[in-house]
């Protein structure tokens, strides 16, 4: 709800919007979303940016997208992980920590009562001072930023790149979240948290977009001990041995028709992009779950 996160979020839109060719060219707007995604995590999470909208060839840029696709190979490929060439993985980490660690220094610096002061700012208190109000191990403080710049980029770019996509299928359905929009915020300003509430038909697109393309379209669960899987009434309990791995898929899961109310003219085909379904439609505990529940 601060001041300063909205902030984030106008200026760096800003800086894509003045990336965009002139009408009628092609552009790869995935790449753009990516990019200022990094600059807006930093940004939040540092109070400084690793520009990546004007440098997407950075030092930093290049080893955080090293150090993502790795971990994505070390996922799928789990059970050959000792085996994979990781020195670029680790080459990459250090480069984030470079980066990094200078802003954890300079924050431990600062007097407890002065970060408790800076809570109170609305514009100068960054996610960085938050967690060192309560903790003063760099370790730590190291690992909370690593987590969370990790998560945050990936997801919120492929999200707005998926939205923009059916948004670009679906004119109907851009021109009456348009409205919606210049009717609550107008043409110019710049949107308060209140009027973000306030956006209902934005809530029911990003909802409708997470639904089709989940954050975390796929997930693993391992078992710590010998245990069973419910299944439908009249059939058997899955077995699970302790070790074994669990491996399902939020996508698939969203999809499925025998999960939703039959189609009607207020609920559309579950295969089909429709933010109008969420007017009328709640889903039931764990059969929405884009986040993993988390």
């Amino acid at each position: 709800e601060r001041v300063r996160d909205i902030e984030i979020f106008s200026q760096w839109t800003d800086v894509l919007m003045s990336k965009l060719p002139a009408s009628g060219q092609t552009v790869d707007i995935c790449d753009l979303f990516y990019r200022m995604t990094l600059d807006v995590s930093t940004d939040f999470l540092l109070g400084q940016t690793v520009g990546a909208l004007d440098n997407p060839n950075s030092e930093f840029s290049q080893a955080f997208t090293d150090v993502q696709r790795m971990q994505m190979i070390r996922v799928i490929l789990h059970p050959f992980r000792h085996v994979l060439p990781l020195r670029k993985y680790y080459d990459g980490i250090k480069v984030i920590e470079r980066f990094i660690t200078p802003y954890i220094e300079s924050t431990l610096r600062l007097p407890m009562e002065e970060l408790e002061q800076l809570s109170k700012s609305d514009k100068e208190f960054t996610f960085l001072h938050n967690i060192a109000l309560f903790s003063r191990d760099p370790q730590v403080i190291r690992d909370q930023i690593f987590a969370v710049l990790i998560a945050g980029r990936d997801t919120t770019a492929a999200t707005l790149s998926w939205a923009l996509y059916e948004l670009a299928n679906y004119p109907e359905v851009w021109q009456k979240l348009r409205n919606q929009v210049l009717e609550h915020v107008g043409p110019t300003r710049t949107p308060s948290y209140e009027d973000l509430k306030n956006l209902t038909y934005l809530t029911h697109t990003i909802n409708e977009t997470l639904r089709l393309y989940p954050a975390v379209p796929y997930n693993i669960r391992g078992c710590i001990e010998d245990s069973t899987l419910p299944t439908p009434e009249g059939q058997p309990e899955i077995a699970t041995s302790t070790g074994d791995i669990v491996i399902y898929s939020t996508m698939a899961m969203q999809r499925r028709p025998d999960l939703y109310p039959p189609v009607s003219d207020s609920f559309a085909d579950p295969a089909v992009f429709s933010p109008d379904r969420w007017e009328k439609w709640t889903p039931k505990p764990w059969q929405y779950v884009p986040f993993n529940g988390g």
